[in-house]
């Protein structure tokens, strides 16, 4: 996709974010830079962006997508109260992958994984 002002906008503002913002978010964020983004021309660089592995995808049903600037396979922590994410860089993926290889065949190419509980902060509170 051909480089432009409103994409360098979203790109930067994704990839310097690690709170796993939505495309909404993004949007509003990138609206300060630029009145004129939408939320479409959001979508669309999104997707570009995860296409060529800058960003990754995270799904969790019944809520909107949220973008993590981290591409490479890695566990999220979800504080059920807040909503926050959290990145956790454990090697526990490549364990996981060659299990289902070894039990089942399925070679695995994604892991999306979510652990979710009460954070600290939420805990104290």
């Amino acid at each position: 996709m051909k480089n432009s002002v409103q994409r360098d906008i979203i790109r930067s503002n994704i990839l310097h974010r690690y709170d796993h913002p939505t495309a909404e978010l993004i949007c509003l964020s990138a609206r300060k830079t630029n009145p004129k983004i939408s939320l479409a021309t959001v979508y669309r660089h999104l997707d570009k962006l995860i296409q060529e592995n800058l960003i990754s995808r995270i799904s969790i049903p019944g809520e909107p997508d949220r973008f993590d600037p981290i591409w490479r396979e890695h566990i999220h922590a979800r504080c059920n109260k807040c909503d926050k994410l959290y990145d956790i860089n454990i090697q526990l993926l490549d364990k996981l992958s060659n299990k289902v290889k070894s039990e089942t065949g399925v070679e695995v190419n994604d892991i999306q994984l979510i652990v979710s509980g009460i954070c600290k902060k939420c805990k104290i509170n």
